[in-house]
């Protein structure tokens, strides 16, 4: 995926950082539930000599933390923003979106779901950074924001990390 662009800060003015916060922690939510989704199928469809160690030690671990974060993300934007961060429809929606914009676990090799699944991880991670400059800049990025997001990147460049020793184990 080249580019997720859904939410520009000219779409709000500057006097209602709520809003602009909710924008991007639906956003944000939404690409963690499309992770943990993709993940969880990678989980049951990884095959191969590394089924094992994939399956349970690497894809297991990733969409079940992603399970915790999704929920710190909502409950933060519901904090911040209102209720309508977490509705569930419209996150199926939007997470829905993002997650089909990856390709299936279903149709690659074991070494291609590692790649797939390191791809989303890297444009979770410009998210994040993307949303953290934003509201950085407009005055709405509170220090609990600032602590979750910071937090999970953490989180996701030790995926990120997992995922490419994964790749290289075949790929050289």
């Amino acid at each position: 995926m080249d580019t997720l662009t859904i939410i520009s800060p000219n779409e709000v003015s500057h006097d209602d950082i709520a809003q602009l916060q909710g924008k991007y922690l639906f956003t944000y939510a939404a690409f963690i539930r499309a992770g943990h989704v993709w993940f969880h199928g990678a989980h049951h469809l990884t095959k191969g000599m590394s089924y094992s160690g994939d399956h349970y030690f690497l894809y297991d671990k990733i969409y079940t933390a992603m399970l915790g974060l999704y929920d710190a993300a909502i409950e933060k934007g519901v904090g911040l923003s209102g209720p309508f961060v977490a509705c569930p429809q419209q996150q199926m929606i939007a997470a829905s979106q993002i997650v089909c914009s990856y390709p299936s676990p279903a149709d690659l090799s074991s070494t291609g779901i590692a790649a797939a699944g390191h791809s989303l991880l890297c444009d979770m991670l410009k998210f994040i950074e993307e949303m953290n400059r934003c509201l950085d800049e407009s005055g709405g990025l509170t220090l609990g924001l600032s602590d979750l997001l910071a937090n999970d990147a953490n989180v996701f460049e030790s995926f990120v990390y997992l995922l490419k020793q994964r790749t290289l184990t075949e790929m050289g």
